[in-house]
C-alpha cells in the first residue's frame, strides 16, 4: 500500500529547500548590513565637518598606514592631522564629500575586512574641486553592538577610470 501524501511532502519540503537556498545566496550578510550603515553615518559626518562623530568611528588604537606616504601612525596622531579639514568644513570655508566603493569584503560575527576604493573631494569656495581616489582596506571590529575600524591602509592613488571599474 502507498501513501498517497508522500509524494506532496516531498514536493513541499523540496520547495522549502530551493526557497530556503534562494533567499541565502540572494541575502546580504547581517554584517555587511551593519558596516553599511557605519560607512553611512560616516560619509554624513565627514560632509558636515563632524569631527567628533567622525572619530567615533575609529577604535582607540586604531592605526593607519598610508603606502602613499611609506608612513604609519596612531589614529590619535592623524585625528591632529585632519582636523583643520573638518573646521573648514564645518564652518563652510570649502565643501567636502566623500563616496566608498568596495572591491572585496570579508566578514564573521565580530571582524570585518574591506577592500576597496574612496573618492575624496572638496570644492573651495571659488568651485574649484580637488579630487582623490584612494585604494584602501578597512578591518573593522565589534565591540557590543558597534563597529570600530582598527586598521586603515591607504593603499594608491588611482583614478576615475580604476574608481567607475567598481561600479
Amino acid at each position: 500500500m502507498t501513501n498517497s501524501k508522500a509524494p506532496m511532502i516531498a514536493i513541499k519540503f523540496l520547495l522549502f529547500l530551493i526557497t530556503f537556498f534562494f533567499q541565502e545566496l540572494n541575502s546580504q550578510p547581517n554584517e555587511e548590513l551593519e558596516i553599511d550603515r557605519v560607512w553611512s553615518e560616516l560619509v554624513l559626518s565627514v560632509k558636515k565637518g563632524d569631527f567628533s562623530k567622525y572619530k567615533s568611528f575609529y577604535h582607540e588604537d586604531a592605526v593607519l598606514i598610508s603606502q602613499t606616504n611609506q608612513t604609519t601612525a596612531t589614529i590619535k596622531d592623524a585625528f591632529v592631522r585632519w582636523e583643520e579639514g573638518f573646521r573648514q568644513t564645518r564652518s563652510g570655508k570649502i565643501k567636502t564629500n566623500l563616496e566608498v566603493r568596495f572591491k572585496k569584503r570579508l566578514a564573521d560575527k565580530k571582524t570585518f575586512f574591506e577592500e576597496g576604493m574612496l573618492k575624496y573631494w572638496t570644492t573651495d569656495s571659488e568651485g574649484n574641486d580637488n579630487i582623490s581616489y584612494l585604494e584602501f582596506e578597512a578591518v573593522w571590529i565589534k565591540r557590543g553592538k558597534e563597529w570600530l575600524m582598527i586598521m586603515e591602509n591607504q593603499k594608491s592613488f588611482l583614478d576615475e577610470i580604476e574608481w567607475n571599474k567598481l561600479e
